[in-house]
């Protein structure tokens, strides 16, 4: 049985990954904005940018899912989005290098080539799109991903396994249900 830290357990990906870790018998360790209890498991609340509630939460984990950032901008200023998405993810990938090395698993966006929230019309130069496309995004949001996996390439030289995940549109299947109950 090994031990992960699950920031953002509440959001949608977050939920599924507490559900499909404790499946298989790992021990959870849930953290969100607000506390409380998913399936059994008690989230703690936390503040990704409080260096010593993270130091606090990591201790004794074999690894670290992030997850903890806002999914989307709607709705939010171009600076808390970056203040978010940017900082806790430092603090967290920091604190996973300072504790030995813990390997990351990061969330990051298929919106970093800025096709998604971009207040303008942006195309790709190529086709298929893969993590090699140069990147020309002009919002915030990708803007944010974009320096959170900068910062897993930086603490990847420092000695942490990190992989970054760009997740595209994640939606729920009663989001799903509703999509096609409001279709033409």
């Amino acid at each position: 049985m090994k031990t992960f830290l699950v920031t953002g357990a509440y959001g949608k990906v977050g939920r599924a990954v507490v559900a499909g870790l404790v499946a298989r018998g790992d021990r959870v360790v849930a953290i969100d904005l607000m506390a409380g209890d998913l399936d059994g498991v008690p989230v703690r609340q936390l503040d990704l940018i409080d260096r010593r509630a993270v130091d606090e939460a990591i201790t004794g984990c074999d690894g670290v899912i992030h997850l903890g950032a806002h999914p989307r901008p709607e709705g939010r200023p171009g600076e808390e989005i970056l203040a978010n998405n940017v900082l806790s993810t430092y603090v967290v990938l920091d604190a996973a290098h300072r504790h030995g090395n813990i390997p990351v698993v990061l969330a990051s966006s298929g919106s970093i080539y800025g096709t998604a929230w971009s207040p303008q019309v942006t195309y790709q130069s190529e086709v298929p799109v893969t993590e090699d496309n140069a990147l020309a995004y002009v919002d915030p949001y990708a803007l944010s991903k974009d320096v959170a996996e900068r910062i897993g390439a930086m603490v990847a030289r420092q000695g942490v396994g990190v992989i970054a995940l760009r997740f595209h549109w994640v939606i729920t299947p009663t989001e799903i249900a509703d999509q096609v109950r409001l279709a033409d």
